[in-house]
């Protein structure tokens, strides 16, 4: 997944005033496609989170704490995942 990818996905849609993340990603693959060696689920699942707002991952429009914001999300994923698998983290 590249958290720069998706900060680009995430901006296109405040720019464009779209009603949500999912047509931005739509908007945005059409005319920068997902980059070599990503899927797309990553991209798909981050774009479920919260957008706006002083949790959101826009806020501050800083690409590095947006990253950073990414990584942890990953981080969170992974380890539930694990856990629900009855792993210990």
């Amino acid at each position: 997944m590249n958290a720069n990818y998706i900060y680009d996905i995430f901006t296109t849609c405040e720019e464009l005033d779209l009603p949500d993340l999912t047509v931005a990603l739509a908007h945005h693959k059409s005319a920068h496609p997902i980059p070599g060696g990503h899927d797309g689920a990553g991209h798909q699942r981050v774009c479920g989170q919260p957008l706006r707002g002083p949790g959101g991952r826009l806020a501050g429009h800083d690409r590095e704490a947006f990253a950073a914001a990414v990584e942890a999300g990953i981080k969170e994923d992974e380890e539930r995942a694990q856990q629900e698998a009855g792993q210990e983290v």
